[in-house]
């Protein structure tokens, strides 16, 4: 028997019918039904953990945040009594920023209560990209001890970088220069570095170009992704021609790099100790990876582009800085290679760097790690989230599925262990080092690198870096390199330090400024 449908609205009262039949009375009734959504939103959102926005905005959008996220982790940062804030972050989610004296007291916890937060924009299924697969940093953390028995290839490297984009194709006669930005150069130098420490007597320039293609396709979209919500961070990447590109930079290294792999694989499955290729970084790496992958090529490859792409991107911008401050500083250039000519000899040519020695450039170390301080790669960093809900020395509840940062630049240029932190001093940390006793415990903590509860830049605990002296010790052989051969300083009626440039809480050396450099060599000959 079919059922009769009676209309709905013949249930309702007649003056909410007459009510709802007029469109401007509907349109009313749409609108306070919003209006009391959002007041009962309103109160029954926690706002214990207030809402932070810029001087320029009443109200927290991921624009706001994209414009001015520096300021507002500033302006959180020293307004909370409580050192806990939250901001709209630049995927438009909500971000809760703490001061680094609550992060150090829960960034101990096991992975069960609070672990490092997967950031969607690094995902591998999104673009191929391995920034957010474990074995990647299993496989770096095993390949750091003993990482100074390749300083001289790294010297050997730098040499080579170094002469390719400052000299090569240069007319330095009758007092001429040449204007460089310097970010991209370094970028090449450390991309060339990192493949010739790894592939040793397999290295050609082919791997340094596919590289090069595939991190400058990778950087862009990667920004892209992280602007969006994730679903639709998905969406864009499954239609992104872009993230294909990358890819076929993938595939293009896998086929290179598979020869070398198939060697190492059927060493491995022999039970021999080493391949004939006799390369430990891909011998461990195959001896590490987990069964099922030990014969996935492209991923073992994606593995290794990792590993690289660290090693260039991370202390890359943090470089560019140091040379900034450099162009602005010449005084400390003097005593920079005053202090290198004792340290490694008069003869830069010749130098041979160890880590004892690499520690010896203390005003360098110095000068590094208090530019880092001014001008780190993020006013916030070290993503994590809370699993179990925590509770903070102050009182404050962090509940379960919070994702939060560690403030780093307002802290740290307010931290009141130091005398004048915001103030800069090149040689703070090593007149402070000169203060310790080197056999004392902990006398390296002042160095550039150490991850201590004073500089979180490198991370603290379970979340510090594991390449951090791998990679501050490229920089410092860079850097050295770099003043004892060229002379260098800021463009032509510049006098003021360049500017950084901000995108939420990043901060990115200027990529438009220009370094003005002059060989030594050629000055001293005109004299």
């Amino acid at each position: 028997m079919d059922s009769t449908i009676i209309p709905l609205h013949l249930h309702w009262p007649p003056q909410l019918v007459r009510l709802l039949s007029s469109t401007p009375a509907l349109a009313a009734a749409v609108l306070l039904a919003a209006a009391i959504s959002f007041v009962l939103n309103w109160a029954t959102t926690d706002r214990s953990i207030p809402k932070i926005t810029s001087s320029k905005s009443w109200f927290a959008t991921r624009q706001d945040f994209a414009a001015h996220g520096v300021e507002i982790i500033e302006k959180g940062f020293n307004q909370t009594k409580s050192g806990v804030f939250r901001v709209t972050a630049l995927d438009g989610s909500d971000l809760v920023l703490i001061s680094p004296e609550h992060w150090l007291a829960i960034c101990k916890k096991k992975d069960e209560e609070v672990a490092p937060a997967r950031k969607e924009f690094f995902l591998c299924d999104l673009h191929g990209a391995p920034f957010e697969e474990p074995f990647l940093y299993r496989y770096l953390g095993a390949r750091m001890p003993g990482f100074d028995r390749h300083l001289d290839v790294i010297s050997e490297a730098l040499d080579e970088g170094i002469s390719s984009v400052l000299d090569q194709g240069s007319d330095y006669s009758a007092g001429a220069c040449k204007r460089v930005i310097m970010q991209p150069q370094i970028l090449h130098v450390y991309s060339h570095v990192i493949w010739r420490v790894i592939l040793r007597k397999n290295f050609k320039a082919e791997v340094v170009d596919i590289f090069e293609q595939y991190s400058a396709t990778l950087i862009p979209v990667m920004k892209r992704l992280k602007a969006q919500r994730p679903m639709m961070a998905r969406i864009t990447a499954s239609f992104s021609s872009d993230v294909r590109h990358v890819n076929a930079q993938l595939e293009r290294a896998t086929a290179f790099f598979t020869p070398i792999f198939e060697q190492c694989a059927q060493a491995f499955e022999q039970g021999l100790s080493s391949s004939s290729v006799d390369n430990d970084w891909f011998e461990e790496l195959i001896r590490m990876a987990p069964p099922e992958k030990r014969r996935d090529y492209k991923y073992l490859t994606n593995i290794l582009i990792g590993f690289a792409f660290t090693f260039v991107f991370s202390p890359g911008p943090s470089t560019t800085q140091v040379v900034y401050e450099f162009a602005f500083r010449p005084d400390y250039v003097d005593l920079v290679l005053d202090e290198a000519h004792d340290v490694l000899g008069e003869r830069s040519e010749s130098w041979s760097f160890t880590r004892d020695s690499l520690r010896k450039l203390s005003l360098l170390d110095s000068f590094c790690k208090e530019t880092h301080k001014h001008h780190p790669t993020a006013a916030s960093n070290l993503m994590k989230k809370i699993h179990k809900t925590q509770t903070l020395p102050n009182g404050v509840v962090l509940p379960a599925g919070t994702i939060f940062e560690v403030v780093m630049t307002a802290a740290h240029l307010s931290n009141s262990n130091f005398q004048n932190p915001a103030e800069w001093n090149g040689r703070r940390y090593h007149d402070l080092r000169q203060r310790m006793s080197p056999t004392a415990t902990g006398s390296n903590k002042y160095d550039w690198g150490s991850a201590t509860r004073d500089d979180v830049n490198f991370g603290y605990a379970s979340h510090m870096c594991p390449g951090r002296w791998a990679g501050c010790s490229i920089a410092k052989m860079f850097l050295i390199k770099l003043l004892a051969r060229y002379q260098i300083r800021p463009e032509d009626g510049e006098t003021e330090r360049y500017k950084d440039i901000h995108s939420g809480q990043y901060i990115l050396p200027n990529p438009t400024k220009h370094i003005i450099i002059r060989p030594r060599h050629l000055t001293v000959q005109r004299a």
